[in-house]
């Protein structure tokens, strides 16, 4: 029996990561796999903890990892008692292949388990969900219009922004060492989830990786045309409205051009999904809800939306783009990363990057041409590119196909 372990920050539905961890678990072993999850976290209280699902980290490690990290300006290179404590959980399970998802959050020593990986020669799985695995320090690049990665890293342009590095650029031997531990991992794959990044990550230090894209999923048994209105929307109903949904709110996704659209369509409804939405309460049609963890009160707010507004400026997948296609609702982007593979003007309108009147021309243009213009484009694409089963297939493919190569 295949024995598959992913590692992640987090497990469960509040944020995209997570809950692509515990779909695939599940997914796992309703095909006959056994399947362990290793994380610092539950994200939802009502997730129940199983045997299968393992807590590797503490709050007491990752906050000596933060400070360590912002002093030193090294991710990663910290925790080493949670690191060897999860190498042993590893050993006991001795996994046939390691999916490795989102490890930037203070909580893992990359050398210890990259030497594991190494010394046992077993089948990892990088899945990027963003560029960390091939960088320096960045998460994302392209609102700095950085390309050292491609080559040696150093004079980060970042270096104060997502890994914060109060003092030191440490960039140059963070992407060397990457480089030195990867090499060493004899086999590897990588899968990205979105065509953009699989490109991006065949000019990086991960080129010699067997790799492919597998998009991200949607529930479409959740995520689909309701035709219930949000009780708590009762006074929007007969007026047009904007949704707009991040995890975490800031001028990277668009918060200054929510703030733009709201002051140019005044008598356009925003709501406004997630934490730290900042500067908006004086504005009388912005209305924030906060962080929405019930999928099907989100499907609700999705599908009562005349349009969906997705101002980021770099996008490795953008799953609430899809949720709401899913949905049936057009989508408002830039031209920017991997928005281009889910937007065209059947579904929705893309401005070219940082023209933020280009924006509000496209948005006003959705909003005249009708939902009904858009919805059934919208409804295809995600049937035929989100399907969730279809999704999960592809990870074992990728999965038989490295292990079988090798």
């Amino acid at each position: 029996m295949m024995r598959i372990a992913q590692i992640n920050t987090t497990y469960g539905s509040a944020d995209s990561t997570g809950r692509n961890v515990k779909e695939l678990h599940e997914f796992f072993k309703e095909t006959g796999c056994e399947s362990r999850v290793y994380v610092t976290r539950i994200n939802n209280k009502e997730e129940e903890k199983t045997s299968d699902i393992i807590l590797f980290s503490n709050k007491l490690d990752e906050k000596g990892h933060a400070i360590l990290s912002r002093v030193t300006g090294f991710q990663g290179y910290f925790s080493h008692i949670t690191t060897k404590a999860l190498i042993r959980e590893l050993k006991q399970y001795c996994p046939s292949v390691i999916l490795l998802n989102v490890l930037h959050s203070n909580c893992i020593n990359f050398e210890l388990l990259f030497r594991y990986i190494a010394e046992n020669q077993i089948p990892v799985i990088f899945v990027l969900h963003d560029c960390f695995f091939f960088t320096g320090h960045c998460c994302h690049y392209i609102d700095v219009k950085c390309e050292k990665w491609k080559k040696e890293c150093g004079g980060c342009p970042s270096m104060r922004k997502w890994n914060k590095s109060l003092f030191f650029d440490t960039s140059r031997r963070a992407l060397a060492d990457k480089k030195r531990w990867y090499d060493a991992i004899k086999i590897k794959g990588v899968i990205a989830v979105s065509h953009w990044l699989e490109d991006e990550a065949r000019q990086s230090i991960l080129k010699d990786a067997r790799i492919t894209t597998v998009y991200n999923w949607v529930d479409q048994t959740i995520f689909k045309p309701t035709v219930e209105f949000p009780i708590e929307w009762k006074n929007f109903k007969g007026k047009q409205i904007a949704l707009a949904v991040a995890s975490v709110w800031g001028d990277d996704k668009g918060l200054q051009e929510i703030k733009r659209v709201a002051l140019d369509c005044p008598e356009l409804i925003i709501v406004m999904i997630g934490a730290n939405i900042n500067g908006v309460e004086t504005m009388e049609n912005i209305y924030t809800v906060g962080i929405v963890n019930n999928n099907t009160k989100l499907a609700e707010y999705y599908s009562a939306a005349s349009v969906f507004l997705n101002p980021s400026r770099q996008e490795t997948f953008g799953k609430t783009t899809a949720e709401a296609l899913a949905c049936g609702t057009p989508v408002v982007a830039y031209r920017t990363t991997a928005c281009t593979e889910l937007i065209d003007d059947t579904r929705g309108a893309l401005a070219e990057l940082g023209d933020v009147a280009g924006y509000i021309r496209e948005v006003k243009k959705v909003l005249k041409n009708g939902k009904g213009y858009y919805r059934g484009a919208a409804l295809d694409f995600a049937h035929r590119k989100f399907d969730s089963k279809t999704n999960m297939l592809q990870y074992m493919d990728a999965i038989h196909s490295l292990i079988e190569e090798n």
